[in-house]
């Protein structure tokens, strides 16, 4: 096995700030789904990003959900990366997708549609690549979708690539602790973690974060 393939690095980047966290925002689908913000600043991960430049990551891989697009895009554009991919098991827990208004108890999960998704990473310049994953239903177990999605990151037998994850707190939360054992009770927004692998094997004591 080449050095290449026996070290690397994996990160996972919490979303930029929401709009709504103003009461009176708006955008044009916030009715039909008003769980599916766009982000308040881009400023914020345009900063992060060069905190990140030193790991060279090569890929982005992004939650279907409209904040982490936007937010990987513009990481994506700071960081030379061409294109984003999409995976829904980085998705956000039901609870908390719930939790952030849902029109009608009938109401189904629903992501921006591919074009959608195509012209917001356009936006910043970047293209969108693969899209892969299962939409989660409303009885999963969120918490074992999020660890098999992280773990297939971080396995990915033969994959020489750093890996940047954008996503949301909670699977940034689950990270941490299959890593370390450790709860995170709050991540800021833009919070991360890069995990350095060695032979496939996240090292606890090489974790860093910032937050």
């Amino acid at each position: 096995m080449s050095s290449a393939t026996a070290s690397r690095c994996v990160g996972i980047v919490r979303h930029s700030s929401r709009l709504d966290a103003d009461a009176a925002a708006t955008w044009p689908d916030k009715a039909q789904r008003p769980y599916d913000t766009p982000i308040s600043d881009e400023t914020l991960p345009a900063d992060v990003a060069i905190a990140l430049e030193e790991f060279g990551f090569q890929r982005i891989v992004s939650s279907p959900f409209r904040r982490c697009l936007q937010t990987a895009a513009v990481l994506a554009r700071c960081l030379g990366i061409v294109e984003v991919d999409v995976d829904l098991g980085l998705g956000e827990s039901m609870p908390e997708v719930k939790r952030c208004g849902w029109p009608s108890d009938d109401h189904e999960l629903t992501y921006m549609p591919e074009s959608e998704m195509r012209c917001t990473l356009l936006e910043q310049g970047v293209s969108l690549g693969s899209c892969c994953g299962k939409k989660p239903d409303a009885m999963e177990v969120a918490a074992r979708r999020i660890r098999e999605t992280l773990q297939t990151a971080l396995s990915m037998d033969g994959d020489s690539q750093n890996v940047l994850l954008v996503s949301h707190g909670d699977v940034l939360g689950q990270a941490v602790e299959m890593v370390t054992g450790n709860v995170v009770v709050e991540a800021g927004y833009c919070a991360w973690v890069v995990l350095k692998l060695e032979r496939g094997i996240p090292d606890a004591a090489s974790m860093l974060r910032g937050w």
